[in-house]
């Protein structure tokens, strides 16, 4: 890369998301910006982000004849819940 090019991304989103509660463990969820998962509830403050997959699209220009404006991202991990 260039001098004052950078491959990184910071991205901030917002937006509702939905999420069905019921009496097992499980809890599977979708927000509006296109993505969704499933979390197990260890706790009511603690779970385990079994899958999530979210997509996002971009309209920066190419970096070097390079362009990737479409992304898809499945992640995995754990969840602290601060509040109610």
């Amino acid at each position: 890369m260039g001098r004052w090019l950078s491959g990184d991304a910071l991205i901030f989103a917002a937006g509702p998301r939905f999420t069905y509660r019921n009496v097992t463990h499980w809890t599977p969820w979708f927000n509006i910006l296109v993505g969704g998962g499933v979390d197990y509830d260890l706790n009511p403050a603690v779970a385990f982000r079994v899958s999530s997959l979210e997509y996002s699209h971009t309209w920066a220009g190419a970096l070097k004849d390079m362009a990737y404006p479409d992304s898809l991202q499945l992640t995995m991990g754990m969840v602290l819940r601060v509040g109610n």
